[in-house]
């Protein structure tokens, strides 16, 4: 690993980013099309060229979504003075209702002046004096707007304080970030009904909100996948805020008006990461890691956030090189709380998950020990030796090896992709401390033993359902 170790303090999550990192960290091919493309839809707006513009942003959890975002509206403050960045992180319950979050907004941009830019927060960002008569506006259109509501819902009194941001020559760049908590997962609107009536709302008044009739500004939605897959995977996976929104609205969740394909942004940009890409993102940072663990990484966990989770977890132990086998000792504590775990888990059924005379459990920890979390063909032979340590005949080495793996597939532990073998991304996830896959499950111990429980039951039960084959067979031939 080289580079100095300041490059390698940066927090794995970009909402921790302070300014100086902020402003540093290179924005890399994946992320470099969004970034022109907003700054252009923001440049023509200020300028008066368009009256919005608005587009979405997707890529899995930790694929630099937030950092992007952030790294605009801090770069937007200091080029565009008509233009004021106001962020909205929608993993936060409530943050829906956008007239009270602006609140909340300009309460943190205030703490954050006064204490000349040391006390952050994951919406804060730009030079703090440039933010001096943005502030006094934004305050005063919120307390305007506050004084005159009547019985309008929040999200109508926050495109009302939008509206007279554009009267005072202002044009806003409203981040939405984490707009899939809402969407799909409902985390930020499940069992809260004015924050359901908000979601609705804009639902209903989206096409005009994209076409700036309701007011002039550029928006970035932030998602893991399209609109319209959110919605229609929500209704299938039935989360709670489905029905919730249902009776609300008295219709359909699929039928949801942001779900339209009349919804058409100005552009949509997908955050793509493979090993190219992460071997930049290595290089940029100094990061140096075994080809193998990136080409790993790329299939399994594509993000820079699993990329910076290793860089800093090698720091943290003193680990000059990563290399195969050094990468066991960033994993060797949560390694040994899962093995822990399965040894005294019960499955469903009653029965242990690993039966005391099983080894697979050993078979599982001797290859991570040796740096086995992606293997080749190749190396089947050489697996086989060292499980049974002992030198042998080449094929008879190479069939215990592929059995060893093949077994540890099986038990829900690795993936086969064509010829090779990965470490189950789940798994690699959890080892590393990183809460949740790309896609967005969750992935604490809890859930990792759950994924091996049901490898482990189907198995069984594929194995009794052989003795039974076998067994009638049997009863056949001698009658």
């Amino acid at each position: 690993m080289s580079g100095s170790s300041e490059k390698l303090i940066l927090s794995t999550r970009a909402e921790d980013l302070s300014l100086k990192y902020l402003e540093k960290l290179p924005i890399i091919p994946p992320l470099r099309p969004a970034y022109e493309g907003i700054f252009n839809g923001i440049k023509n707006v200020s300028e008066g060229n368009l009256n919005s513009a608005w587009f979405t942003v997707i890529g899995l959890y930790g694929s630099g979504k937030t950092f992007l975002l952030r790294r605009i509206a801090h770069e937007a403050l200091q080029r565009y003075e008509n233009v004021i960045p106001i962020y909205f992180y929608l993993g936060i319950k409530n943050e829906i209702l956008l007239f009270t979050s602006l609140h909340k907004y300009i309460n943190d941009v205030e703490e954050y002046v006064k204490s000349d830019g040391k006390i952050t927060s994951t919406r804060t960002h730009g030079e703090p004096e440039l933010w001096s008569e943005r502030l006094k506006v934004l305050r005063e259109v919120y307390d305007k707007v506050d004084k005159e509501k009547s019985k309008k819902l929040d999200i109508e009194l926050f495109f009302d304080a939008m509206k007279e941001l554009n009267r005072r020559g202002y044009y806003p760049f409203i981040v939405l970030d984490e707009f899939e908590r809402v969407v799909y997962t409902g985390e930020g609107i499940r069992d809260l009904e004015p924050a359901i009536r908000n979601f609705d709302f804009i639902s209903q008044h989206f096409l005009e909100l994209t076409r700036g009739h309701l007011f002039k500004g550029v928006g970035v939605l932030a998602l893991t996948d399209e609109l319209s897959e959110l919605v229609k995977k929500a209704k299938k996976e039935a989360f709670p805020h489905v029905a919730q929104v249902e009776s609300v609205r008295g219709g359909d969740y699929e039928k949801l008006e942001i779900a339209s394909p009349n919804i058409v942004f100005n552009q949509e940009y997908r955050l793509d990461w493979n090993h190219i890409y992460l071997n930049i993102l290595c290089e940029k940072l100094g990061i140096m890691l075994p080809q193998d663990l990136v080409d790993m990484l790329s299939n399994v966990l594509p993000t820079p956030r699993a990329i910076i989770t290793i860089a800093n977890r090698a720091r943290e132990l003193g680990i000059e090189k990563v290399d195969r086998k050094s990468v066991y000792k960033l994993i060797e504590g949560p390694l040994e709380t899962l093995i822990k775990s399965m040894q005294t888990y019960k499955t469903k059924s009653g029965r242990p998950l690993i039966f005391p005379t099983a080894k697979w459990d050993g078979w599982f920890k001797t290859l991570l020990e040796e740096g086995y979390y992606v293997i080749n063909k190749n190396e089947l032979p050489v697996i086989g030796k060292l499980i049974r340590k002992e030198e042998g005949d080449e094929r008879k080495a190479y069939s215990f090896g592929r059995n060893v793996v093949n077994t540890l597939v099986n038990y829900g532990l690795y993936d086969k992709v064509g010829k090779v073998y990965y470490l189950k991304r789940e798994l690699m996830a959890y080892l590393l401390g990183i809460e949740r896959l790309p896609s967005g499950e969750y992935t604490d111990l809890n859930r990792v033993l759950k994924i091996i429980e049901s490898a482990v039951e189907e198995r069984r039960e594929r194995a009794k359902k052989y003795r039974e084959r076998a067994q009638k067979a049997s009863k056949k031939e001698s009658t």
